[in-house]
């Protein structure tokens, strides 16, 4: 199996979560709009400082952040679609909520996207996998904590909300399998 490119290089990714989280790469100013703004700093490295550049002009031509000098330095914020895509990021990297107590609930996300939104099926399929999520057939996806707001998240995203369902069940006939995957006890 391949593996997926992300569409992210690591300085965007870093420059985007450093953005998202507040966190300096540099150095954080506040703005009257109360933005996130991080400061790239000249490095001593030529290649390094060139690849933070390279690497902001495209994320700017994706509509992701905005830059613009001040006194002689470039600095940059998230615009709102940014913001968006910086928390899909911290959502792919952190997962879902892991409870020490299970509430012996599943939560299942089922979904019949059609043909033509077959990349968006295929990538919200992967993406409920690397998250965490047990793959009990095709298009139906399980976990055993309650995830509503990722998975809302996730689902608005992709724009695919009305061909995806987000379902709580308190029984199922044989989850012996399931249970052994996340590692959770039958009491």
């Amino acid at each position: 199996m391949r593996r997926r490119k992300s569409k992210h290089g690591h300085i965007s990714k870093i420059i985007l979560k450093g953005l998202i989280t507040g966190t300096a790469i540099v150095a954080i100013f506040a703005l009257p709009g109360l933005a996130s703004v991080v400061v790239l700093f000249s490095p001593c490295d030529t290649k390094y400082r060139y690849r933070i550049k390279q690497s902001a002009t495209r994320l700017e031509n994706r509509g992701l952040i905005t830059t613009y000098l001040d006194k002689g330095i470039l600095c940059a914020k998230l615009t709102t679609k940014g913001r968006r895509e910086a928390e899909f990021l911290r959502v792919q990297e952190e997962g879902l909520p892991i409870k020490k107590k299970w509430s012996k609930k599943w939560y299942v996300v089922l979904f019949d996207i059609p043909e033509k939104y077959k990349s968006a099926r295929v990538t919200l399929t992967q993406t409920l996998k690397s998250i965490g999520f047990y793959p009990l057939q095709k298009s139906v996806f399980i976990y055993p904590h309650d995830c509503k707001k990722e998975v809302s998240f996730i689902i608005d995203y992709f724009n695919i909300k009305e061909y995806v369902q987000y379902v709580v069940i308190e029984q199922m006939s044989d989850d012996t399998k399931i249970r052994r995957f996340f590692k959770l006890s039958s009491t």
